[in-house]
């Protein structure tokens, strides 16, 4: 039996803590807070320069009014996009729980929230290994975070552009020494 690491503890915490955070917000409330965010990046870019007026004060005096007009334009469809995002969630949460589907949207929020916790531990692991810290090299070498992240790679490699596949190779020791970790 392997020992549980500092890493795999942490992981855990972060994994149960938002699993917590999504079961509170609920599952329409994550699903629409991200298509949100979605739509306000893609209407941000497309339109952020049309609404952004150079000759708006403020943005008029600037070094380049075309830049800091666009960058205003699209934090404005940005913000706008959240809040109507925002909006709709709370909307649709209201409807969830009058027609009696509110444990549903809970129970559903746990599970992404979860899922979103074992991402940013995936996350944390694969940071740890670039910036190859020796205070935690040893933890994390020792960790089933390293082994699910591994595997979580060997999944998206085929995905994954080129030099990020280079960068995650590295990173993880992607060379086909680690299958003996049952990593494939």
């Amino acid at each position: 039996m392997e020992s549980v690491t500092i890493i795999d503890v942490i992981g855990l915490l972060l994994i149960l803590g938002l699993g917590i955070v999504g079961a509170i917000k609920g599952a329409a409330r994550f699903v629409v807070g991200l298509l949100a965010v979605m739509l306000g990046l893609a209407l941000a870019s497309r339109y952020g320069g049309a609404l952004g007026a150079e000759s708006w004060p403020l943005i008029a005096d600037a070094e380049d009014p075309a830049a800091v007009g666009t960058l205003a334009g699209s934090g404005l469809i940005f913000v706008g996009a959240l809040l109507a995002g925002w909006l709709i969630a709370r909307l649709l949460r209201k409807l969830l729980e009058s027609a009696s589907l509110g444990g549903i949207d809970r129970f559903l929020g746990f599970v992404f929230g979860a899922a979103r916790g074992a991402l940013f531990c995936m996350v944390i692991v694969f940071v740890l290994r670039t910036l190859d810290v020796e205070s935690f090299r040893a933890d994390v070498d020792a960790s089933y975070a390293l082994k699910v992240t591994r595997q979580a790679a060997a999944l998206t490699r085929p995905y994954t552009p080129d030099n990020t596949r280079a960068v995650m190779d590295s990173a993880l020791d992607i060379d086909g020494s680690w299958e003996a970790d049952g990593a494939r």
